[in-house]
């Protein structure tokens, strides 16, 4: 009952081979549960109730925020929660970690305001924030809507 969508077909392979098939999780998480794409498309044939995007937004530009969720739409049921790490910020931030972050590049950080009103219709945009990520990032939760 576990899925994973990546854009890497080369890491999703290692990281089943190295961590995955030589354990008993191979049980919980066949090879084919995992589909590599650019496009955020969950082909697997199921509806999803939750789902997880750690550290993916920080890497991608709000437009891509977007998009993912309305893809992703139709293969979540009504009521399902959607859980997504961000940066919050704004111009450039100097993080405590040393890492900075932009509005405009790699890696990316976004006003709660702004992935409010990037959040496409059919989802529900709510701000977690702190939630203890070790280097400072926020928790968003997304509820798929009727």
């Amino acid at each position: 009952r576990y899925y994973g969508i990546d854009i890497s077909a080369s890491l999703l392979e290692a990281g089943y081979e190295h961590e995955i098939a030589p354990t008993p999780l191979a049980d919980k998480l066949p090879r084919s549960h995992l589909h590599a794409t650019p496009d955020f498309e969950a082909p697997f044939g199921v509806m999803f109730d939750y789902g997880l995007a750690t550290s993916l937004f920080t890497h991608l530009p709000i437009d891509y925020y977007s998009r993912s969720l309305e893809t992703l739409a139709p293969v979540f049921r009504t009521g399902a929660r959607f859980y997504a790490t961000v940066f919050e910020g704004s111009g450039v931030v100097n993080r405590p970690d040393g890492i900075v972050t932009y509005d405009d590049r790699d890696p990316f950080h976004f006003r709660p305001s702004d992935l409010k009103a990037a959040t496409p219709s059919g989802w529900a945009f709510k701000w977690i924030g702190e939630w203890g990520h070790p280097r400072g990032q926020m928790m968003i939760e997304l509820t798929r809507l009727d």
